[in-house]
Order: C-alpha cells, then structure tokens, then sequence
C-alpha cells in the first residue's frame, strides 16, 4: 500500500471512530455536563462499568490548576540564560537585534513544541493514581438484587420502594466463576450526596454468590436513590465514595435504583 493509500485508510478509521463515539463524551471533555450526567445516560444504552470509568478517566475536563501549570512551565526561561548585553549609548548595535529576532522564532518553536508534548503527555489533574497501592485481580461483572423484609415493595425489574433506616440484604452474583476471595463494601446516593453503608459481607467460597447485610440511614430524605455496591479483587479503596460517585476501571461497580418513602 503507498503512503497516500495508508494515510486515506488511517483518516477514515479515524473519522469512523469519531463519528461513533457518544457525544456525551465530548460534551463532558467541554465541562457542559458532569460525570454523574455522562454515566446516567451511557449506562441507560447499556455501556459497561469499566467503559465508562475509563472513559471519565480519558475525557475528565483539563483544571485551571492544569492551565496554570503549564503556562508556568512554557514561560520559565531556559536554565542559565543571561539577559542580553547592553549596547554602549548612542550606537545602535543590529546585530544584537537581529539575535533577539532569531532568538524569539526559536523560541515560539520550543513553545509550541512543549505545549504539544504537555497536552499529550501531562496527566489530568482530576484523576489520581496511587502508585504504591496493591494491584487488583480483575473480576467479572456482578449481577444484584435486594431483599429485605415485609416493608419493601417492588420487583427486580423495577425500583424497589423502601423507608429510611431500613436493613436490606444485598444479594451479589458473578457473571462467571473465579477464583479470588473479593472484597466488598456499598453505599447509597441520593441527589448526588454519596454515604458509606456499614456492610456486613456473608462470603462463600470464592467465584460464589454472597450475600451483604446494609442499613440505610434513618435521616435519608424520600425520593429515588441508588445502592451502589463496590466489589474489588483485593483491598477496598481508602474513598470508598469518591469510587461509588465516579467508579474506577479496576473495581466492580454495581448499581440498583431504590425509591425511599415511608
């Protein structure tokens, strides 16, 4: 294939990708809507987890701390660079402005040249990556539904209706089986206001189902909510909430819509 032929089939590929590619995504890199927004809807047209916490990760807006940093490191001047040496009164030195004009082209090019390599290169400010952390085994998707006593009303295919304080067991299901003992905690999200529920995992054997008892609070106020179970092939996170508001690629998130009301 000729260079003209592979670069035309390299456009196209790109322009596939681009055109497939939710708008949310774009939207979200703009800062027009937030991650709560983005996830919602990608998740209604059946986006997995994992695809959507990579994807806040890739598209998460560039901060002002980012701008900041950048152009602090773009105006910095090179290490050891003097001023330029006055010329003697009365005598007009050209060459010496010549040097200055010479310098500023280069200049503009090593500029340009940084700022291309910082946006490529630079990490994004919201997301964090603990380097020291262990790593996790990658387990499957899992499936829940909730049980609870007389006093919750609905189905599995709809959002369960639940009063405020009440004690509900959470029945968690691998898609596959495996081999990893997990780890596992919840939380419940209520208008975007995320809160930790004290768990009580019931594990079985490894690559089993299981079960979690949770309470929720008494003070939660009426209205649709979200049980949000985090599921990790090794040690939880340290912010379990900061996890169950934007996920993260190597956990297992899952979701079940709730509707408090006494």
């Amino acid at each position: 294939m000729a260079d003209h032929d592979l670069l035309q089939a390299f456009a196209a590929h790109e322009r596939e990708a681009l055109q497939s590619r939710p708008a949310e995504w774009d939207a979200f890199a703009r800062g027009e809507i937030d991650a709560d927004e983005v996830a919602r809807r990608l998740r209604d047209r059946g986006t997995s987890e994992a695809e959507i916490a990579r994807g806040l990760e890739l598209f998460a807006p560039l901060s002002a701390a980012f701008d900041d940093a950048l152009v602090a490191k773009l105006l910095a001047p090179p290490e050891g660079e003097r001023e330029a040496p006055a010329a003697p009164p009365n005598v007009v030195d050209r060459s010496d402005a010549s040097w200055w004009r010479r310098r500023s082209v280069a200049w503009v090019g090593v500029v340009a040249a940084a700022a291309a390599i910082a946006v490529f290169a630079w990490p994004r400010s919201p997301v964090s990556v603990d380097t020291t952390a262990p790593s996790l085994v990658q387990l499957p998707t899992y499936d829940m539904s909730i049980q609870a006593a007389a006093t919750v009303r609905g189905s599995a295919d709809e959002a369960v209706h639940v009063p405020p304080g009440s004690q509900l067991t959470l029945l968690l299901r691998p898609a596959r089986a495996h081999t990893t003992s997990p780890s596992v905690a919840a939380c419940v999200r209520r208008d975007g206001d995320v809160r930790v529920l004290a768990a009580t995992p019931k594990l079985g054997k490894p690559g089993e189902g299981f079960e979690v008892d949770v309470a929720l609070p008494d003070d939660l106020a009426d209205g649709p909510a979200e049980i949000v179970a985090v599921v990790a092939g090794g040690p939880l996170p340290t912010d379990v909430a900061a996890v169950c508001a934007s996920g993260r690629s190597d956990l297992q998130l899952v979701r079940k819509p709730i509707t408090v009301g006494r």
